[in-house]
């Protein structure tokens, strides 16, 4: 990795005179912020005017000038430098190289803001959502056209989305990216009040109408850095044979249905485990599957009263209370969740 600092100005240090002038040539003359000492300028022993630092860099108790902000890194192999268009400054460009397995960095988000990186996920498969051939790169530079590039990713205040999801208002992050390998990256979102942020994916505007807009949702803190969120979507396909398998005439995104996934120590799924809302199971709502690859969830079956070796259940009929699970040797986390009409909410729970 490629480490460098900017500083586009530090306090000059004036340079005695060449050897050999005379003793009587004009006395060094220093800037401001730094003195003359043996004949060469030094940083101030004193606190100098900040205004003589540049932007971008501030008084350091040295006396000299120092960066405000962290060092610019850029990754090795996806990203060059770029320290001409704005002087001073290093950006890092894209390249178009590297591969979809390496993870973005994710900025530090500043005060009363959040940054969130992540990845996009099939629900059905648990696979990365990537274009068939990625360039590895930015979906607005230079990002093959299929797969995350045809999606829209939208931030939202999470209890305000649950309770207009048509009507609620986009958080819009200060910095954006979605690459053709599915990585995204928002820096800098504001806080919702109650802390409940939520993303939203579905197709983007004018995309073929493949998938259904699904949600997640999480707390989150001020000045939080995010990283590694996965967020899923899922394939109308999907639903509408989840739809048939249950027998439901309406389907269940139509509905709004609440799924998640029951975890156990390494990430693994565990069976044998009932949703329950606020401490019950309501079972004349709740929905499990028969797949035998704990990766899959394909198959619903009406027989099955508890998760199989997916750890995958879904609700009907949720309201905005809290969310958490019966069975499978685990105490369960408890979470807000409900179903929300025209969208899957998915949201995994962990043994603690």
């Amino acid at each position: 990795m490629s480490n460098r600092t900017w500083i586009p100005f530090l306090a000059t240090l004036g340079l005695a005179g060449a050897a050999g002038l005379s003793a009587g040539c004009n006395a060094v003359e220093c800037a401001e912020g730094t003195i003359e000492q043996n004949g060469a300028c030094v940083p101030a022993d004193e606190v100098v005017d900040e205004a003589n630092c540049g932007e971008g860099t501030m008084l350091g108790p040295d006396g000299v000038c120092i960066p405000e902000l962290p060092p610019t890194i850029c990754e090795e192999g996806t990203t060059t430098e770029d320290t001409t268009t704005i002087p001073g400054v290093i950006l890092c460009k894209g390249t178009g190289g590297g591969t979809c397995d390496s993870e973005l960095t994710c900025p530090q988000a500043d005060a009363s803001k959040v940054s969130v990186c992540g990845r996009l996920y099939d629900v059905e498969t648990d696979e990365q959502l990537r274009a068939a051939a990625p360039n590895v790169a930015d979906c607005l530079s230079g990002g093959a056209a299929d797969g995350p590039c045809e999606m829209k990713i939208t931030f939202y205040d999470a209890l305000e989305f649950a309770g207009n999801p048509s009507g609620a208002t986009p958080i819009v992050p200060q910095d954006f990216l979605l690459d053709d390998c599915g990585r995204f990256r928002a820096h800098n979102l504001q806080r919702p009040s109650l802390g409940f942020l939520g993303i939203g994916v579905d197709d983007d505007d004018g995309s073929p109408d493949v998938h259904r807009l699904t949600g997640v949702a999480f707390p989150v803190v001020s000045a939080e850095t995010r990283n590694r969120q996965k967020t899923y979507v899922v394939r109308e396909a999907t639903n509408q044979a989840w739809s048939d398998d249950a027998g439901l005439g309406t389907s269940f995104v139509d509905q709004g249905a609440f799924m998640t996934v029951f975890h156990g120590a390494g990430d693994v799924p565990v069976e044998g485990v009932q949703i329950t809302e606020m401490g019950s199971v309501e079972a004349g709502n709740d929905y499990y599957f028969s797949d035998t690859d704990p990766n899959t969830r394909s198959t619903i079956d009406l027989t099955k009263n508890s998760t199989g070796v997916n750890g995958a259940g879904i609700k009907l009929n949720s309201a905005l209370v809290e969310h958490s699970g019966t069975g499978g040797g685990c105490t369960w986390e408890s979470a807000l969740a409900a179903s929300i009409p025209t969208v899957l909410f998915f949201s995994p729970r962990e043994c603690q």
